[in-house]
C-alpha cells in the first residue's frame, strides 16, 4: 500500500493517509482531483513517490489518451478515482456508441470495475452488450445504468438519431 509522504518543510497532508484518501474520493472532476493532489503533495506508489505535479501530468495523458491507465498509481485510490472520472468526461464528450465503448474498454483494460448507481460491481461485457442493444432498438433506455452519465448520453444520443457506424 502507497503511503503519503511528509517532507521537511512541507505544510501539506503529509503522513495523513486517511485523509489523503478522502480528498481523492470525493472528486467529482479532474479540477477537484488536481486540487486534492495539490493539497496532498506527494504519494508513493509501489515503485516511487510522486509530486503532484507528476501525477496531475500522467492523469492529462490518460485523459489525452497517450498513456494507458496503468501509469497511474492505484495508491490511495488515486488509479480507480482517475477511471471513474475519465468514464464520466468520455461519456460526455461521446458522438456516438462507439466512444463510448471504447472509453469503457480503456479502463476494464487497466482493471477498473465499473459499477451501478448502488455500487455494485457490473461486468463490461454486460454495458457493452446493453449499449449496443439500445443503440439496435432492441434494448430499452431503463435497462442502461445513470452512472457515469451514460443513461443520459445515450438518451441524447437516441435523439439525435445516431446509428451504428
Amino acid at each position: 500500500m502507497g503511503e503519503i509522504i511528509n517532507f521537511p518543510g512541507d505544510e501539506r497532508i503529509g503522513d495523513n493517509e486517511q485523509i489523503a484518501k478522502e480528498r481523492i474520493s470525493k472528486a467529482v472532476s479532474f479540477e477537484d482531483l488536481e486540487s486534492a493532489l495539490g493539497a496532498i503533495g506527494r504519494i508513493k506508489g509501489s515503485r516511487q513517490t510522486y509530486s503532484a505535479e507528476e501525477l496531475i501530468s500522467l492523469i492529462t495523458k490518460v485523459r489525452e489518451n497517450k498513456i494507458s491507465l496503468e501509469h497511474i498509481t492505484a495508491s490511495e485510490g488515486l488509479r480507480d478515482k482517475v477511471a471513474e472520472l475519465y468514464v464520466v468526461e468520455k461519456v460526455k464528450e461521446a458522438n456516438s456508441v462507439d466512444e463510448i465503448t471504447q472509453a469503457i474498454y480503456n479502463v476494464a483494460l487497466a482493471g477498473y470495475t465499473l459499477r451501478d448507481s448502488s455500487g455494485n460491481s457490473i461486468e463490461t461485457k454486460v454495458i457493452i452488450e446493453l449499449l449496443e442493444a439500445l443503440r439496435d432498438g432492441s434494448s430499452g433506455l431503463n435497462l442502461v445504468t445513470q452512472q457515469y452519465g451514460l443513461r443520459d448520453k445515450m438518451q441524447q444520443l437516441q435523439s439525435l438519431g445516431y446509428r451504428k457506424k
